[in-house]
């Protein structure tokens, strides 16, 4: 009895699994859009936070496209490709989490089905359905990409792309794919500044495969197309802003920090989870069979080569600048897919060898089952990573101003673009909702219309930054007292005192 059901399992598991690459698309695609449907039902349980807040204090209406590069140009440290979408993404939907978040829920996806296709292109499609699902039900494709205004999802959708040209230009070094390869390439660092070390560690190991005669020497020609079309934005734009951050906020990185990291990639909770297992499985597969993989080393070694130039610019070059935080190396995420998918496989066939029979198939199928299970089953959660309640204190103002009848303001104590985010998007819901008198401690007349103006109520917000305007604190505890403070909240109701 136990056997028909074993063999009755085993049977609906195989013919589940596609047979062509025409089945892989469309069961990659169907999935995909289920996965839409219940990450946009989820998505914007949680406030956005500050990032995000400054992704849409940098698009908000009122700025026009050259307003908006001109931010990214000589304002903003960050790479603008993922925030030029966002602008036009921004005058399109509602204004809403949700259907903001839908836009790196489009990248996620597309990110986790273009990993798939370089699975199936390196190893077949078994390998690829693995790769795929590894890389669509990640919990940090979810917390980190799916669910966050920001650019980590485009960084995945162009890093896998840019890989699957990779692979292309590694079994066929035609000039076709050496130029897809160049462009889709270059547009890594539009995205994120970190990837540039990918991008050279990929150009390292290149250098290797054609010493070892592996390449021809024409393929270095993708690296010199990917040069001449960022190069300019690099001298012009980006390193003049890099090089004013002698300081940031991540703490010195330790050996620890590589651990965590690799629970991080591999979206795993311990070093005993199974993806965890099966990326180690993978690497150890990939080295093992380093002759027939060139395409997996070059992948490893690039990753390691991005991660430990970080780290050793953090520890040693610059402690007091560290930038050693785990999603920015997001880039690396589609390798590690593929690996733990190959990892995964490998430890199948090993089982598989050793006992005989089909019941090692419904042992992995549950696994990778309940793998999908847990992490959708947290996805409710998974975009409370940073909570800050902008949203919350929005609301909290707008109630309490319902019934005050005197003349009120609210102060903000942040950079004017964080500010003017959390004024469009939470306070006035798109400038429709009537609110006090708007003022930004950052402006030169903040202190002037304080006095002239003689609030009876004064509504402070910490948007991320505590207040450091001495002359305006002065004031205000001067003439205000405390009527509501929310620490958790960064948040005050100043009263007039009598």
């Amino acid at each position: 009895m136990h056997q028909c059901a074993y063999n009755f399992a085993v049977r609906i598991i195989y013919s589940l699994i596609p047979k062509t690459k025409k089945q892989f698309v469309i069961f990659m695609l169907f999935i995909s859009v289920l996965a839409f449907l219940v990450l946009y039902r989820y998505a914007g349980v949680a406030s956005f936070w500050v990032d995000e807040i400054f992704t849409v204090g940098s698009i908000r209406n009122e700025l026009s496209f050259s307003d908006f590069m001109n931010i990214y140009k000589y304002e903003e440290s960050n790479a603008p490709l993922y925030f030029i979408f966002a602008f036009f993404w921004y005058r399109i939907v509602p204004h809403t989490e949700q259907a903001l978040l839908s836009l790196s829920i489009i990248f996620t996806l597309l990110a986790a089905v273009t990993t798939g296709l370089i699975g199936e292109k390196l190893s077949g499609i078994r390998i690829g359905i693995l790769s795929f699902i590894f890389m669509l039900f990640s919990r940090t494709n979810l917390a980190h990409a799916a669910y966050e205004f920001r650019a980590y999802s485009l960084l995945m959708l162009i890093a896998s792309v840019n890989i699957y040209f990779y692979l292309s230009r590694l079994q066929n070094e035609n000039w076709v794919n050496i130029i897809l390869y160049g462009v889709t390439m270059t547009l890594l660092p539009y995205t994120h500044y970190v990837s540039v070390l990918l991008c050279f560690g990929l150009f390292l190991a290149d250098c290797v495969l054609i010493t070892r005669k592996h390449s021809g020497f024409r393929v270095i020609a993708s690296y010199f197309i990917g040069a001449l079309l960022f190069l300019p934005w690099a001298v012009l734009f980006m390193l003049p802003r890099i090089s004013g951050y002698s300081e940031f906020w991540p703490a010195v990185p330790t050996l620890m920090n590589f651990l965590d990291l690799s629970r991080w990639l591999t979206s795993s909770r311990s070093f005993f989870d199974f993806p965890f297992l099966a990326a180690l499985a993978g690497a150890i597969y990939v080295i093992y069979h380093v002759k027939n993989n060139k395409f997996l080393c070059s992948g490893l070694f690039a990753s390691a080569f991005m991660i430990f130039t970080v780290f050793v610019y953090s520890r040693f070059i610059n402690p007091k600048g560290s930038f050693f935080i785990n999603r920015y190396f997001a880039a690396s995420m589609p390798f590690v897919s593929i690996i733990m998918a190959e990892g995964t496989y490998y430890l199948y066939t090993k089982l598989k060898n050793a006992f005989k029979g089909n019941k090692n198939i419904l042992i992995f199928a549950v696994i990778l089952f309940a793998f999908c299970f847990i992490n959708l089953l947290s996805i409710r959660h998974e975009n409370a990573g940073h909570v800050q309640p902008y949203r919350e204190v929005a609301e909290l103002i707008y109630q309490n101003e319902q019934s005050f009848n005197g003349k009120s303001a609210i102060i903000t104590t942040d950079l004017p673009i964080y500010s003017d985010g959390w004024y469009e998007m939470y306070l006035t819901r798109d400038h429709i909702r009537k609110v006090p008198d708007y003022i930004r401690a950052s402006d030169r007349d903040a202190l002037e219309q304080i006095k002239s103006a003689n609030y009876d109520r004064i509504y402070l917000c910490y948007i991320h930054f505590a207040l450091g305007h001495s002359e305006l604190m002065k004031l205000l505890k001067e003439n205000y007292s405390s009527s509501i403070n929310i620490k958790c909240y960064n948040f005050n109701i100043l009263d007039r005192i009598k």
